[in-house]
């Protein structure tokens, strides 16, 4: 009797794993059949209208950004994700030493929300303080966070709303000029 029982598990236990692996090749099957993930898009904006334009002439760059690649972020003290923009620089990249500088937009009325956003940033980051109609009329940008790499001469070259893009794009052209001895321009 004890050899029947065994006879029968061995069996139902064979059973099983045939049934398993049937069904394991049904699901491979079925997922095979799957289209592809569609791949990320990019979050760079190569037709951005600003690739292109000189903000080094028309902002007061600090000197750690003259003659100088680096990032500059447009930013508002009254949008939360460009302080969640700053902080991740500052928490993640500002080791890094790569020349930073915000042109911060803000309205003459309501300088209560410049002053606050000083208070927090200005010992972590240079901040450009601009006024938001300035930058209306000068580049007809009213809309933040922007993130932009600038080459040496302060024009901008890359544009891209994922801060680790614009860091991997700026370190990126580093390499490359430094390949070639030179900066990038």
């Amino acid at each position: 009797m004890h050899a029947v029982i065994t006879l029968g598990l061995a069996l139902g236990t064979l059973l099983l794993l045939v049934l398993f692996s049937i069904q394991t090749r049904k699901f491979k099957r079925a997922v095979n059949q799957l289209p592809s993930r569609p791949r990320q898009q990019s979050s760079a904006q190569p037709n951005h209208p600003l690739i292109g334009r000189n903000i080094g002439e028309l902002f007061p760059f600090p000197e750690h950004l003259q003659n100088r690649a680096g990032l500059v972020f447009f930013t508002s003290p009254i949008c939360p994700t460009c302080h969640k923009k700053i902080e991740d620089y500052i928490i993640h990249h500002k080791h890094r030493g790569i020349p930073f500088a915000t042109i911060t937009k803000y309205s003459l009325e309501h300088p209560e929300m410049l002053e606050s956003f000083l208070e927090k940033y200005q010992d972590e980051i240079t901040i450009l303080p601009t006024d938001e109609l300035y930058l209306k009329h000068t580049l007809n940008q009213t809309r933040t966070p922007l993130l932009c790499v600038v080459n040496a001469q302060g024009v901008i070259v890359y544009i891209d709303h994922v801060l680790n893009n614009l860091i991997s794009f700026y370190e990126r052209l580093q390499k490359q000029a430094a390949a070639v001895g030179r900066g990038i321009s």
